[in-house]
């Protein structure tokens, strides 16, 4: 040993004995010391709360060209990478520009085919038109239909007057009557049947245009899609009821218009939906070709005329006057978003007394609109596609999903629904985040829905 330690051999023991003690309180402390044992967790109380489970999915309620920059973002800054779609993010396109092998496997809803046949009939016919491949969007067939009815409850009006073709509208729509069925001989025998004074019932590509007192479709279907091998592939259709069809009766004109049918077609070639504008107006202009193929309306071909919205409430508000005010149609088909609608129906179409049937706009705060009975659509509402989406979100394993939605009456609406559904499943919606359109960046906001 050495000398030192020799010497100060009684100072090394107590020493040592006093950081024994130490040691010992240290393990073996009453709670009331304030000091937790190393190898216990404190139990989460009211003071300490247990940490928020981690966001497994974002709802991606958005439009293609605000989805590009936010999902980009998303997962180039690793902040998720599983998302849930809808609607308006189903775009083969936008998928393919973002990288479509990020989403492969990955499922969303949209307003669906009530009758697949019919639905298939509609895809055949459009592929082997100039306008074809038909591409992965939704509300073409929706699109489509809508022009169908307006030369329909036309002719069986016999008037070209916008409010004649409304109160027939539910007439030629809704059961009773034959079923008839979008195509050339199909115009041609209803045509012949309201020439009889002989009701019918039409049923179109995206299913039964039963119209209930609202103007809504009161069934309708909602598809869950897939990316599959990357492309958009439909997995199933689910058929909801939201409604009880109206009463419509007949009222015929004595003179035939000398005039053309005009019908304005209001989509957006531009801004944050313009992925689903020229597709829009390519359906409508494929029925278009169908119905002069048998002849027309009056014994005269329909003229269809576009008009674009911008995806904004202004641009479309401007627009629909043009195509009241300058071009002089009897109804419009359109428009896409339900932002853009609305203000349309509250302040042009309603009080000017056009007929307006909207192929997309699913917000359910159209149904409640101030519209005179002037807007219709032709499309199902979200009242029946959020739930579905919930219960997509369960199916798929997910427990805690974000809503990231546009601000918009569409938006809004949708978010609510699902957190409303998806809670009641047993699932929880820790954020639900609104976001603008054609942002140049969307990081905020995708940190506040993932991370809260």
């Amino acid at each position: 040993m050495p000398v030192w330690m020799r010497r100060h051999k009684l100072l090394l023991i107590v020493g040592a004995m006093f950081v024994g003690l130490l040691v010992f309180a240290a393990c073996n402390g009453d709670d009331d010391d304030g000091v937790t044992p190393a190898d216990e967790t404190p139990a989460a109380t009211d003071e300490t709360p247990a940490a928020a489970a981690e966001v497994e999915a974002l709802a991606a309620i958005c439009f293609p060209e605000s989805c590009r920059t936010a999902l980009r973002e998303a997962i180039e800054q690793g902040l998720i990478d599983q998302f849930i779609f809808v609607d308006g993010s189903k775009s083969q396109e936008m998928f393919d520009d973002i990288g479509v092998e990020n989403f492969e496997g990955m499922s969303g809803t949209a307003p669906g085919a009530a009758d697949p046949d019919l639905a298939q009939a509609f895809e055949d016919a459009y592929n082997a038109s100039e306008f074809g491949p038909i591409p992965a969007l939704p509300f073409l067939r929706e699109s489509y239909d809508a022009v169908y009815l307006i030369a329909l409850a036309a002719a069986a009006a016999n008037s070209t007057d916008s409010a004649d073709i409304r109160d027939n509208l539910r007439y030629i729509a809704n059961p009773a009557g034959e079923v008839i069925n979008p195509g050339t001989a199909g115009f041609t025998t209803a045509l012949e049947l309201l020439d009889a004074g002989d009701d019918i019932n039409y049923e179109g590509a995206a299913g039964p245009q039963d119209f209930d007192a609202n103007g809504d479709v009161a069934k309708g279907a909602i598809e869950i899609w897939k990316i599959v091998d990357g492309e958009i592939t439909v997995q199933s259709s689910e058929v909801s009821d939201l409604g009880t069809a109206a009463e419509g009766t007949l009222s015929r004109a004595d003179t035939t218009p000398t005039d053309p049918l005009k019908i304005g077609i209001l989509v957006p070639f531009t801004g944050d939906l313009s992925d689903f504008g020229p597709a829009f107006f390519d359906a409508a202009k494929l029925a278009a070709q169908e119905i002069n193929a048998a002849g027309g309306v009056f014994g005269q071909d329909i003229v269809l005329v576009d008009a674009d919205t911008g995806t904004v409430e202004a641009t479309g508000v401007e627009s629909a006057n043009t195509l009241i005010d300058v071009e002089g149609v009897s109804a419009i088909v359109g428009a896409a978003s339900s932002a853009v609608t609305l203000p349309i129906a509250e302040s042009v179409t309603g009080p000017a007394g056009i007929l307006m049937i909207s192929p997309s706009s699913t917000s359910p705060a159209l149904t409640a609109v101030t519209d005179n009975d002037f807007l219709f659509r032709s499309t199902i509402s979200d009242a029946a596609q959020g739930v579905v989406l919930a219960e997509l979100a369960i199916d798929l394993g997910f427990t805690v999903v974000c809503t990231f939605f546009v601000n918009t009456a569409y938006g809004e609406g949708l978010s609510d629904q699902f957190k409303e559904t998806f809670e009641a499943l047993g699932g929880t919606v820790p954020a639900a985040v609104p976001h603008e359109q054609e942002q140049t960046s969307y990081t905020s906001e995708l940190q506040t829905c993932v991370e809260g």
